[in-house]
């Protein structure tokens, strides 16, 4: 291994969190937008307070979601925190 790829391996290593974790992180996030939009709406009938914070909720974890490939294209230090060594789907490492 070369002494370049020895420090591109440090750079990565500093970020690497499991999958696990990171499910874990965006269940909690998914879980406090609900519980905020929740609160938004607190004058609305039960039913539709729910169904509306649930969406709400959904739109911004998948914008945010949307925002990330972009961002790891302008951002170099967004695509190093984003490889951990494990591959897709399709065998692809990225």
């Amino acid at each position: 291994m070369t002494a370049q790829e020895q420090k591109s391996n440090k750079k990565t290593k500093r970020f690497m969190i499991g999958w696990k974790t990171r499910h874990l992180g965006v269940l909690l996030f998914g879980a406090i937008l609900t519980y905020g939009f929740l609160e938004l709406r607190a004058n609305w009938a039960p039913m539709h307070q729910w169904n509306r914070a649930a969406g709400d909720a959904g739109v911004v974890l998948v914008s945010l979601a949307m925002a990330i490939g972009p961002l790891t294209r302008l951002w170099r230090g967004a695509r190093n925190s984003y490889r951990g060594g494990e591959s897709s789907a399709y065998g692809v490492s990225f």
